[in-house]
């Protein structure tokens, strides 16, 4: 099985900094967030990635939810993230999917 794009999500960061660095390097599995920060306030994953789908340009990106006791990471809040990205993203792609490790009951507030 496999996959276009996974959700770094809290457990991915749940090891030391080492681990979490080395984590996009070493799996095959592509992992992707749009929120997650390191040193010098670049994305730390790979914030997207495009799928063409016939005519379609197809984004997918990623919001992951904050953990706890990260050096070196940090997860930056999805609306500030959003409301600078998405209307960049916008004009990129025709269509976006969101992958979210954020409950709905917090999504909605």
């Amino acid at each position: 099985m496999g996959y276009t794009a996974i959700c770094a999500g809290s457990f991915d960061l749940a090891g030391h900094y080492a681990e979490s660095i080395a984590l996009p390097q070493n799996s095959q599995m592509p992992f992707i967030s749009l929120n997650i920060v390191g040193d010098g306030e670049k994305t730390f994953f790979t914030p997207y990635t495009t799928v063409k789908a016939g005519n379609l340009n197809i984004g997918i990106t990623a919001l992951s939810k904050k953990t706890k006791g990260k050096d070196r990471l940090l997860v930056d809040s999805w609306r500030a993230v959003l409301k600078k990205q998405l209307p960049l993203m916008k004009k990129k792609f025709d269509f976006i999917i969101l992958l979210s490790e954020l409950s709905t009951r917090r999504t909605w507030k």
